[in-house]
């Protein structure tokens, strides 16, 4: 799943970036996690790829990013709750 949902990144952005997708399987019944992460000054990636990424995703899974990463973005979604 990892490689997919980088794939689906990496064509968004036009090839392969500073941004990385991570995934963490869910754990005793909770919910599995797709983390975006940037260097510093990179976060507006995010923006690039986020519904993209969020369409690729099965059921049981949520995305997150830092709030680093939100501020940098220079926009909040309504839909965004950064991670603490």
């Amino acid at each position: 799943m990892q490689a997919g949902l980088q794939f689906k990144a990496n064509q968004r952005l036009g090839g392969e970036s500073f941004l990385v997708v991570s995934v963490e399987p869910a754990r005793m019944g909770g919910k599995g996690r797709v983390r975006l992460s940037t260097p510093d000054r990179w976060q507006w990636l995010v923006g690039e790829v986020w519904n993209d990424v969020a369409a690729a995703m099965p059921p049981g899974y949520e995305l997150v990013v830092t709030a680093e990463t939100v501020k940098g973005m220079r926009f909040v979604r309504p839909d965004m709750v950064p991670a603490q």
